[in-house]
């Protein structure tokens, strides 16, 4: 019993030892998070006074907030750790949604090609951007090739984000996968954006790509790479990157058209051309309460997508807001060598 009693108290005190050695981990001075620092295009001079902020949370626990200003020819950097709690999680999320109500329509191929990795490692499946690469990469290393998109691609995929007060739910996703984490819900209007906003990949379009395997041969991640990793590409190259605004219970959506020569990409596929689109939102099926009885659920009504107001295809818009009455939207809109203000009636 004394021997029982002797070990019982050894494990308390290793695991208070070992607790509180975590706690003083964890409260002591961080280290400082690296950067370096690759002048790939144009006048790094042009950055002076630039700043940059990156928060990263895990979970409500911590926060950590990593910075870099470019002042006087150099890079500035600093890393802060905080223990967060419930209160300050709450306060970030609600001034979070205070300035970010609306969506976001982008790109992301690197985010496409793990995702389609990942599923391929269980399923078995070939043809996706990274497999060739990943299948000649040895255990334990990286390597890079340069990958011609229309190969793998004809339509640029679609990241969706969407934050609204009238939204149920944060909703994000990306098309071209079957991600089984996602709802049907937001599956839906994935489907739904990736059917309307089909812009044909460019023919030319490249990108370096690098694939990473652990000591086991596992894939571990695929990024785009730049800088000492890959030579400069002179190929052109467009990134699908739009925005929306909300307008009583309508968001408003427009999309960037360029390229990175200038050119104006292929719209002739979209529904009625070029311009600002209209995603509705409305009640999209009914939630059971503990309390008995049913509740509306609010979210967004992807099927009726369409055309809001069109433009010319050599037009691009800048810029969209709402008035503060939420009656009218006003477009900052690129024509020629010149920029137009247009004051749009958000009820028509």
């Amino acid at each position: 019993m004394k021997k029982a009693l002797a070990i019982t108290a050894g494990l308390l005190l290793v695991l208070s030892l070992s607790a509180s050695y975590l706690v003083t981990a964890l409260a002591a001075p961080q280290e400082q998070l690296q950067y370096t620092e690759h002048g790939i295009y144009g006048d790094l001079s042009a950055a002076e006074g630039l700043l940059l902020t990156r928060t990263l949370r895990l979970g409500k626990n911590m926060r950590w907030t990593s910075s870099l200003q470019f002042a006087e020819g150099s890079c500035r950097r600093e890393t802060l750790l905080e223990e967060t709690g419930e209160d300050l999680w709450r306060q970030d999320m609600q001034s979070r949604q205070a300035v970010t109500y609306g969506a976001r329509l982008y790109s992301e191929l690197c985010t496409l090609a793990s995702m389609q990795m990942n599923s391929e490692m269980a399923m078995g499946k070939e043809g996706s951007i990274a497999k060739a690469i990943f299948d000649r990469t040895p255990a334990g290393e990286s390597r890079t090739e340069q990958v011609l998109l229309k190969e793998y691609l004809d339509h640029y995929p679609i990241m969706w984000e969407v934050y609204s007060e009238n939204v149920d739910v944060y909703m994000a996703g990306l098309s071209l996968t079957e991600d089984e984490l996602l709802d049907p819900q937001t599956k839906q209007v994935l489907r739904d954006l990736e059917a309307f906003f089909r812009i044909p990949v460019l023919p030319q379009q490249c990108m370096y790509l690098a694939v990473e395997k652990d000591a086991a041969g596992n894939f571990l991640q695929c990024y785009e790479a730049f800088g000492q990793e890959a030579e400069p590409l002179l190929t052109e190259r467009y990134d699908f990157s739009g925005s929306g605004v909300f307008a009583k219970d309508n968001c408003f959506l427009w999309f960037d058209n360029r390229t990175s020569f200038g050119n104006t990409v292929d719209t002739g596929l979209i529904p009625g051309g070029y311009g600002i689109y209209i995603l509705p939102t409305g009640i999209t099926g009914y939630e059971e309460l503990r309390s008995g009885g049913t509740r509306p659920v609010w979210g967004i009504l992807s099927d009726q997508l369409r055309v809001f107001y069109s433009l010319d295809p050599e037009d691009t818009v800048l810029q969209v807001e709402v008035s503060e009455n939420e009656e009218n939207l006003l477009a900052l809109v690129r024509r020629g060598g010149h920029a137009f203000a247009l004051v749009i009636d958000a009820k028509t």
